[in-house]
């Protein structure tokens, strides 16, 4: 079963969670790029993940509002956590997850230290955790494989088209400037005495020829 959230600060951000170990590892597998993951630090918890709205957006940039929401449930859902006073909470977004063959189900390493973000003393807000929590739906149902392979499939045909898009912006501005050459070029024409009708008529008599060339 996966639970979901919505923020309640952003509602075009969305927090969901596994059940269980093995859903931690199928979210681990079929995780979103848009997606940054949440876990106590030095303790078990729920693998809890933030759906980012906005496919370029850096996990920097996450408001603190909505990092506070993640900290409270990632804190609640862990066993040992949530009866500690405070705990630590660490996040990083999905693609710096790293997964070994060794490694037991639900257990992640990272790929670069120095994008993991620690956000310290997170003690427990009961009364805003309240309030989470009436936001939670769950599903049985959920297809992260799908999902995932949905949103690739999505991606694909926003790319195609804004190449198209940008295929046909080139077109045009080369049709533009080759217009605008031979306008200059006509221009030109025009400047030097010739026209569409030939060069213009020497006005000079046959016999101012000997005085001119002597």
């Amino acid at each position: 079963m996966v639970f979901y959230f919505t923020c309640l600060s952003d509602p075009k951000y969305v927090i969901y969670c596994g059940r269980d170990k093995f859903e931690n590892e199928h979210m681990i597998k079929w995780g979103w790029p848009e997606d940054v993951w949440f876990h106590v630090d030095k303790f078990s918890s729920a693998h809890v993940y933030l759906r980012l709205p906005n496919p370029g957006q850096s996990y920097k940039d996450i408001p603190q509002k909505i990092v506070d929401e993640c900290c409270q449930i990632v804190k609640d859902r862990s066993i040992k956590g949530k009866k500690e006073p405070a705990v630590d909470i660490i996040y990083t977004p999905w693609a710096n997850l790293m997964k070994t063959k060794t490694m037991d189900d639900g257990t992640v390493s990272f790929k670069n230290r120095k994008h993991v973000e620690l956000v310290k003393n997170v003690a427990r807000d009961r009364p805003f955790l309240a309030k989470i929590y009436k936001t939670m739906t769950d599903d049985l149902t959920v297809d992260f494989e799908k999902q995932r392979k949905d949103r690739d499939r999505e991606e694909r045909k926003k790319v195609k088209e804004a190449a198209k898009k940008q295929e046909k912006e080139d077109r045009e501005k080369r049709k533009k400037a080759l217009e605008d050459k031979k306008a200059r070029d006509y221009d030109v024409l025009f400047d030097f005495g010739v026209t569409s009708d030939g060069p213009k008529e020497c006005e000079m008599e046959p016999d101012d020829f000997d005085d001119n060339f002597m």
